[in-house]
């Protein structure tokens, strides 16, 4: 939780990035970093049943209703029976480069022109599948998947595309059938288990997506730094899945400016603004992974400290504000014990315009079982931020406001 940021829930934008080339996907997750421990999953059985072409929806009756439409081939007036494959694989090349660079509708007219020479182009149709995909024109991706997995059933990468598709779509019984032929083909390629892991967490299925999207991470993928996006999703899984440990209640803060955000459950948020000064309290958790042995709640809030801590000293190297008054300790409330490191954030009047500072509060608190190694150990994480410019504080919230906050906090159990 180093930034006012709420995680985002797994959408079609995953997909879309993922295809796309989204190396890591960190543009799209905010997911706040701790201690991360491996677990190994066995890979679950597979069936061996060969995919044939009834398993895909026929082609016949498919009327594209997407932009764009595809281009009108220009093949080159010089060419003979003689040299079709070499002219098919020079378009194909040029198609590839064009969308390595994210140009995709010169891809597809480049694609297309290779497939006039080599109608049975398998890689041609398959990556212009995917700059169909990356268009949202995806009648077209589908066709060319379809039609790829016709002329070779044991391409796995058409029915991996078509799992994506459908996925897109939310025809997720189609989505998990691909993802599973192509899994027959191929059971150490990682993207039948992403697909399949993206479907349980669009159903909140988090404990079966964990187990999907681990065997992701340790299988093969056709471009390596997918697996690193893949890895991103992954810990996304980890964070709802502890989430289903949370529950507590807390009262709003003292004051009438207040305002409630509550749109990324269990996590919620008060932000009380007045024309340059902002104040905000997040509550939130995060979690350590099961493991063989017990961490102590003092390694834990130690290394959380360190990293934030860390976090915003690698950021106060843009120079936009520098990092002073780090000091941790813990104080009681109540029955609580809370882990507190205190921070200020003094920004560079010439780059941002005002002399802005910025006064944090990161608290942590762990429950009872926290030490119940044996599942997601969740602990809490609340964070205070007074944000003003110098000497032009007008919102009336002391310490002593925050106290009273903070005693209203109280664990409770999960309802069933």
């Amino acid at each position: 939780m180093k930034t006012r940021v709420f995680l985002i829930p797994i959408c079609v934008l995953l997909v879309l990035l993922w295809a796309g080339g989204c190396a890591s996907g960190k543009d799209v997750l905010d997911v706040a970093e701790t201690t991360v421990f491996a677990t190994s999953t066995p890979i679950p059985a597979t069936e061996t049943a060969v995919p044939t072409q009834t398993s895909i929806p026929p082609t016949a009756t498919i009327v594209p209703t997407n932009t764009p439409v595809p281009p009108t081939p220009t093949p080159q007036l010089t060419a003979t029976p003689e040299n079709y494959l070499e002219l098919a694989q020079e378009h194909f090349e040029l198609a590839e480069t064009n969308y390595h660079d994210g140009e995709y509708e010169t891809a597809v007219t480049e694609y297309t022109n290779a497939l006039i020479y080599d109608p049975t182009f398998i890689a041609a149709l398959l990556g212009r599948g995917e700059s169909y995909l990356d268009q949202k024109a995806y009648e077209l991706a589908i066709a060319d998947y379809q039609q790829a997995a016709e002329i070779d059933p044991q391409a796995i990468d058409a029915y991996i595309g078509l799992g994506l598709v459908y996925f897109v779509q939310e025809e997720y019984d189609l989505s998990h059938e691909n993802a599973d032929l192509a899994q027959t083909i191929d059971e150490n390629r990682g993207e039948p288990y992403f697909i399949r892991g993206l479907i349980h967490l669009t159903f909140e299925e988090y404990d079966l997506a964990v187990t999907e999207l681990e065997i992701a991470v340790a299988s093969e993928f056709k471009e390596t730094d997918d697996q690193i996006f893949v890895g991103d999703v992954l810990r996304q899984a980890y964070h709802e899945a502890a989430g289903q440990n949370v529950s507590f209640t807390v009262e709003k803060p003292t004051g009438e400016g207040w305002v409630e955000e509550n749109d990324s459950p269990p996590e919620i948020a008060f932000v009380w603004q007045v024309e340059d000064q902002a104040i905000a309290i997040d509550v939130g958790y995060n979690y350590v992974l099961p493991r063989d042995e017990p961490l102590s709640v003092e390694f834990v809030a130690d290394d959380y400290r360190r990293i934030e801590e860390g976090s915003m000293w690698m950021a106060s190297l843009q120079g936009e504000f520098e990092l002073v008054d780090v000091v941790t300790s813990t104080i009681t409330v109540g029955e609580y014990d809370f882990y507190i490191m205190t921070y200020r954030q003094i920004y560079d009047e010439e780059k941002v315009g005002k002399p802005f500072i910025s006064e944090g509060q990161l608290i942590l608190y762990f429950p009872d079982d926290f030490l119940d190694f044996q599942t997601f150990q969740t602990f809490y994480v609340i964070l205070f931020t007074n944000f003003y410019v110098q000497d032009r504080q007008t919102i009336e919230f002391t310490n002593a406001d925050f106290l009273d906050f903070l005693a209203t906090f109280q664990v409770t159990t999960p309802a069933e």
